[in-house]
């Protein structure tokens, strides 16, 4: 033993250490489970490979505005694919409103709960436009991503369209379209955006908008 250093020499771990049986000490492969290949990390004891477990991190998937209807059809599949190494596990604020769902590593979050307002608002802040409107202080230059996706677009129809217009809340007749209708070559007539929840359209203002998109955009179907 003589030269060795003392923290090197072996002892059996304190009675309060899990290490302390001797099963828990027995040598195991670590490997990194999210990698397919190339995944050894390295030799550790059976106990502390066990508990070095993925339910550490997750990996965040991230929907939009889907916590009262979206994630109840994410659960209902989950629940098929549902495994030992897998459970599901749910932060609801009741029975039909979920504000996250875990399976295994994946964690399923709602990104509107991440903004501090709704989306028509922040977008007229970010444009400076008050109530939707154009003011003389109307300034676009923060939607980067935005612009760059559109003046880089392989299609030049598209590049040519004017993004300003999707800056603002869309509007879409969530009754009227079906695969009966995806090859409507025309935007359907106002009344065709009624709701059955409300029982409204919407405004003429807001029609006009839609078909400055299709124009601008030159959409060819609703499919």
């Amino acid at each position: 033993m003589t030269g060795i250093p003392p923290q090197l020499i072996k002892r059996k771990p304190p009675k309060r250490s899990p290490l302390y049986k001797k099963k828990n000490r027995q040598k195991a492969l670590d490997h990194e489970h999210l990698l397919e290949h190339d995944n050894f990390v390295g030799v550790a004891h059976s106990y502390c490979n066990l508990n070095r477990q993925p339910r550490r991190f997750f990996i965040p998937v991230f929907f939009h505005n889907c916590s009262n209807y979206d994630f109840r059809l994410l659960l209902r599949e989950l629940i098929q694919y549902r495994a030992k190494n897998h459970d599901i596990s749910v932060i609801a604020k009741s029975g039909f409103n979920f504000i996250s769902v875990q399976f295994g590593i994946f964690k399923f979050l709602d990104s509107r709960r991440f903004l501090p307002d709704r989306e028509e608002i922040l977008a007229d802040q970010l444009a400076n436009r008050k109530d939707g409107k154009d003011t003389k202080n109307t300034n676009y230059d923060k939607f980067i991503q935005l612009r760059t996706y559109f003046e880089n677009h392989p299609n030049e129809i598209f590049k040519k369209g004017d993004w300003k217009l999707l800056t603002r809340k869309g509007a879409l007749p969530y009754e009227y379209i079906s695969p009966l209708h995806n090859s409507d070559t025309l935007l359907p007539i106002i009344e065709k955006f009624i709701s059955k929840l409300t029982g409204k359209s919407i405004t003429r203002q807001k029609y006009k908008e839609v078909q400055e998109i299709w124009k601008s955009f030159g959409c060819k179907n609703l499919g």
